[in-house]
């Protein structure tokens, strides 16, 4: 049995300022547009840039249609209660995952046997905190034992939860709320299932009376809200986005499930039940990790690739796409950019080439039974090919020449990276350690051999006219070569994630660092 759907959201006038103040009620949603800040741009002109990827459909925009759950899992859940079974909850999964792919965007990626043992509260304010951040949006921090009271009396009530406070526990102004109502479906993913996709015209949404309605996607707007734009003016230590969530046996639809997300300003609050970072380490969370990034052919955008196969852009950089929706069997581990005819190349560890736009296939990796994982991929701008590197140091040519490899050295760490020489015929090969090994007619500028570095050495990258390069570590810090001048790094800095890869910009004498996150730090580059 599957009840209706009902949603509130409210911008409350606090110490004289107003903001937004709007209130929608009754057996229907908010609007779209009521209140909702447009997408904060992904980068801004300050000294250190980080890159925030955002993917899917984000509030006020809402998908064209609405879409019922395909499977049907209400078909394969116990009717009239709480169905907390693997066979009901996979098929949930299975329909959002579907559903997910019309946006593009992969899978939710999370142990569905570990989110089954948390309690129902708690999986509430899991899968919305998963359907943020895979957006690209900052998590809900926490569930209070205030708001869960706030939504305990919606859930009892069979009705939305409504926040009446102004200050959250701890002294937090409330600048803005909104919550959420499901009676009838079976566990927290249907509910989830029903408020993010199930929620258009046709729907169980009452609100939602016609395809123009403003009350369509309300629930889905409160879940992926962009709740920091409530809290203008609030430094960022006080900026709060905490949650509520509970559920009810209900008379009349059987279940009751209940949420609200409020934004406040303010000390942090007390009584907290269920941290964000709890919760990825109850469910075990795979995070995809950012693994590549690459310059545009001006030097004024950059490509940036994920562990899933996932591409973000920005600048003038062009998506032809990218595999998050496909089956991976390994990997992605770097992205390489066709100069000459545009598109790219991302390489997976197993050696698996993917083509994107124009960038022509000439074969890859895939049916070898690799012994060491291949861990970079680099375009040869004189041929049009490009060469795979394994951790060994073999180099594999595909239409592009074969200068020769370090395979068959002793080598004191891993190769981490190829450089290819943008002018000269030829490459450099980086190990871990800081050794770089030339091939071709290329010349040694140099390297960090022997010495006791602070981070291992994960990236590397020429100058334009292959006179020099960079090799950039783990923690941030940058060791110039040749005629590469010294732009900085962000050694002995707190660095939110590791650095993963790094890129140089014809745009000037400068280069990016990406972190594992998608942090993304210049140095004298756009």
């Amino acid at each position: 049995m599957r009840g209706p759907f009902d949603s509130r959201v409210s911008r409350v006038a606090l110490a004289g300022v107003t903001i937004a103040a709007i209130s929608v009620v009754g057996n229907g949603a908010q609007a779209a547009a009521a209140g909702f800040a447009t997408a904060v741009p992904l980068t801004r002109a300050v000294p250190l840039t980080r890159a925030v990827p955002r993917s899917g459909i984000l509030p006020p925009e809402n998908p064209p249609e609405n879409l019922p759950p395909v499977p049907n899992f209400y078909a394969s859940c116990a009717p009239g209660a709480l169905d907390d079974t693997t066979a009901c909850n996979s098929k949930a999964l299975e329909a959002i995952d579907r559903a997910r792919g019309s946006e593009p965007i992969g899978p939710l990626r999370f142990s569905l046997a570990k989110f089954l043992k948390l309690s129902v509260a708690d999986q509430l304010f899991a899968i919305a905190d998963l359907e943020r951040v895979s957006r690209g949006e900052p998590p809900m921090t926490a569930l209070t034992v205030q708001l869960d009271k706030v939504a305990q009396a919606g859930a009892s009530l069979d009705k939305d939860p409504q926040v009446s406070a102004v200050r959250l526990s701890g002294g937090a102004n409330v600048r803005a709320w909104g919550s959420n109502w499901a009676g009838g479906t079976e566990s927290a993913l249907g509910s989830d299932d029903g408020w993010m996709y199930d929620d258009g015209y046709g729907s169980s949404n009452g609100g939602c009376s016609s395809p123009s309605a403003e009350q369509c996607w309300g629930h889905r707007d409160n879940i992926l809200g962009l709740w920091t734009s409530d809290l203008a003016g609030c430094p960022s230590a006080e900026s709060q986005l905490v949650m509520g969530a509970a559920y009810a046996k209900s008379s009349k639809w059987a279940t009751s499930f209940a949420e609200t997300f409020v934004a406040a300003c303010g000390p942090k609050p007390t009584g907290e039940v269920f941290t964000w970072a709890e919760a990825q380490a109850a469910i075990v969370i795979r995070r995809p990790r950012q693994v590549g990034i690459a310059s545009s052919a001006d030097g004024k955008g950059y490509f940036i690739v994920s562990s899933t196969g996932k591409v973000f852009v920005t600048g003038d950089a062009h998506s032809h796409g990218g595999i998050a929706a496909r089956s991976l069997r390994a990997p992605i581990v770097a992205i390489a950019v066709d100069g000459a005819k545009g598109g790219y190349w991302l390489v997976g560890s197993n050696g698996e080439v993917y083509p994107f736009g124009s960038a022509p296939f000439y074969g890859d990796l895939r049916a070898d039974h690799l012994v060491h994982p291949v861990v970079c991929i680099a375009a040869d701008k004189r041929s049009g090919g490009y060469w795979l590197v394994t951790s060994n140091g073999a180099v594999f040519s595909f239409r592009a020449p074969n200068y020769g490899s370090a395979s068959t050295r002793k080598l004191p760490g891993p190769i981490v990276a190829i450089i290819a020489d943008p002018v000269a015929a030829g490459y450099w090969l980086v190990g871990g350690d800081g050794s770089v090994y030339r091939f071709g007619r290329v010349k040694s500028w140099g390297s960090e051999a022997g010495k006791h570095l602070p981070g291992a050495i994960v990236a590397a990258t020429a100058t334009n006219n292959g006179l020099g390069y960079w090799l950039a570590g783990r923690n941030g810090s940058v060791y110039n070569f040749g005629d590469a001048p010294n732009e900085g790094g962000d050694a002995g800095k707190h660095l939110p994630a590791p650095v993963t890869a790094m890129a140089a910009t014809p745009a000037s004498a400068g280069y990016w660092l990406l972190g594992a996150t998608g942090g993304v730090y210049r140095f004298n580059a756009p």
